[in-house]
Formats: structure tokens, C-alpha cells, sequence
């Protein structure tokens, strides 16, 4: 069976990078030949529902998962998850979806901080907390209504800080401080330019995802925490 792996993200670059780094942990540690099927679920994303969220809870200064900022946070990824797992089950044309396979619910935060030690902050370490817990909810749900548990997908949250950039720099292995960087700020470092859509494909190929190989994962598993859960996944699943 092909290792098949769902990517939910926030634009097309981000599926890419995301992509990118899922099949190269998948395959690290794997001895034969390792087919993976790349499935990007391109209708469904949490761009919208995580600007709401930050809005709320800096306002009520309350981030937690049962805060009313984190709880409709939950209720729209959990939504957004069952759209996520029927798309992932059509894209199979009808070989069945398994509990081997993979879907990876990444987001941009938008939100950034001055070292990696600042992600265990108290602010911070809710957003992890609320998008597993709307994995694990959408899980029972498909469970209760009479799924066999054989033919529900691993969802792995993957909140990126503050966006997915910081998994290229971090691939750099000459690229110096990753943490305390705007997105934007974190672009032009990369890039030279603030917004993506000024790349062309053949830059972006060359700028984000040749430096994502198997070889880095292990500098992306050292410097971006949130990285640590699902590459722990990939390594383990085949």
C-alpha cells in the first residue's frame, strides 16, 4: 500500500512546503522503496477561522480550548475536517480510505515569537491543544456514527509560528535566527519579496523546497517544536 498522506493548508505554497517536509520524514527511515501519494485538499483550509480566533482571544485575553474563542475555533475545525476526510476518501477513487493513512492539518498562526523556547508560553501552547482536540473530536464523531475504526485517517495538527516559511528556514542551514520574525519579514528574508505570488514557480522550486530534503529533517525537528508530532508520526507509520 502507497503511503497516502492528505495536506490541508492555507494557499498553495504552504501545501507545497508542508508537502514537501511530510514525504521526506515518511521516507527517512524507510530501508525499501516507499511510494507516497501526495493528496492536497485544496477546498479546505482554517486561514478565516484562525484570524477570528487570535481577534477573540486577545480581546477577551482567553486562548484556551474552552474559552469561547477556542471553542469556535473547535467547532469550525472539526467541521472543516469532516469536508477534509471526504475529499481525501474521493481523491482515492474508491480504494478506501485506512487508519494507515495520514492527513495533515496545518494552518499559518500569524503569530511569532523570539526564540522556540517562547512556544511552550501559555499563549501559544493553545492552539496545538484546540486543533487536537478537534481532530480527536472529529475522530469519535466518524467512530459513533458507526465507522469501522479500520477506515479512520490519523489527523495530525501541525500549527505552524508564524507561518510555513519558518520549516524552509529551518532546512537553511545558514540562515541564521528562524524565531522573532514577522511573516513578512520572514518572506523577504527567504525570498526577497513579501508576497509569494511575485515568485516565480522555478524560484520558488529552487528557494523553498530544494533545501526541504531528507537530510534536513532532522535541523526542522531541533529548531520548530510544533514540527515534532508529526514527523514522530511519519517516522513510525511505514
Amino acid at each position: 500500500m502507497p503511503c497516502r498522506i492528505g495536506i490541508i493548508g492555507d494557499g498553495p505554497t504552504d501545501l507545497s512546503i508542508v508537502g514537501r517536509l511530510a514525504e521526506c520524514a515518511a521516507t527517512l527511515n524507510v530501508s525499501r522503496t516507499l511510494s507516497v501519494e501526495l493528496i492536497e485538499l485544496r477546498r479546505q483550509n482554517l486561514r478565516d477561522a484562525v484570524d477570528r480566533y487570535w481577534k477573540e482571544a486577545i480581546r477577551s485575553d482567553d486562548y484556551s480550548v474552552t474559552g469561547r474563542a477556542g471553542l469556535k475555533l473547535l467547532g469550525a475545525a472539526s467541521a472543516m475536517l469532516h469536508g477534509a476526510i471526504n475529499d481525501f476518501e474521493s481523491s482515492l477513487r474508491g480504494e478506501g480510505v485506512s487508519w494507515r493513512d495520514v492527513i495533515v492539518l496545518s494552518t499559518d498562526t500569524e503569530r511569532h515569537f523570539a526564540t522556540s523556547d517562547r512556544y511552550f508560553d501559555a499563549w501559544a501552547t493553545h492552539m496545538p491543544k484546540i486543533l487536537l482536540t478537534a481532530a480527536e473530536k472529529t475522530c469519535h464523531q466518524l467512530i459513533q456514527w458507526g465507522r469501522d475504526p479500520s477506515i479512520v485517517p490519523t489527523i495530525v495538527p501541525l500549527p505552524l509560528f508564524p507561518s510555513s516559511e519558518t520549516i524552509v528556514a529551518a532546512a537553511k542551514d545558514n540562515f541564521g535566527a528562524i524565531h522573532g520574525l514577522r511573516p513578512g519579514e520572514l518572506k523577504v528574508k527567504l525570498y526577497n519579496v513579501r508576497d509569494l505570488k511575485m515568485l516565480s514557480r522555478e524560484e520558488f522550486e529552487r528557494q523553498a523546497m530544494e533545501p526541504l530534503t531528507r537530510n534536513s529533517i532532522e535541523q526542522i525537528f531541533r529548531l520548530i517544536p510544533e514540527s515534532r508530532p508529526l514527523i514522530h508520526v511519519l517516522l513510525q507509520r511505514w
